[in-house]
């Protein structure tokens, strides 16, 4: 738990330990430092990435997202997908995929649980005893 100023830190119980971090009365209200900075400002990109970035200055046709040239459209689709694998990289490791999945299990576990439940009771007022 983070506590600011002179907040005081709460108890640890018998079944919770509590660990707190002190920070200065300053930053209570601050956006917190991972959000701060634009991840995607040139300072924070790599010297590669800019370097293949410049490759593509000034082309026109295939490949080149432009109006000019035959097939500048094609070079759009590439852009979009390159805009999105870096967003994807910038986002972290949040796997959405392996969380949709858990969340889709999860539901399906309590959906089986649910039927069963209903099918013993239905079985048991079905069946004399």
């Amino acid at each position: 738990m983070i506590v600011y100023g002179s907040d005081p830190c709460p108890a640890s119980t018998d079944e919770e330990i509590t660990v707190c971090a002190r920070l200065p009365e300053d930053d209570r209200f601050r956006i917190p430092p991972n959000l701060r900075e634009n991840p995607n400002a040139p300072a924070n990109q790599a010297w590669a990435n800019r370097a293949y970035e410049l490759a593509y200055v000034g082309r026109s046709g295939t490949d080149s997202c432009s109006t000019a040239g035959a097939g500048g459209f094609t070079g759009c689709f590439a852009q979009i997908l390159n805009q999105a694998r870096a967003e994807r990289r910038a986002a972290g490791d949040v796997n959405w995929t392996r969380m949709v999945e858990e969340a889709r299990q999860d539901r399906e576990a309590r959906l089986r649980a649910a039927t069963r439940e209903e099918e013993e009771a239905e079985h048991n007022t079905a069946s004399p005893n």
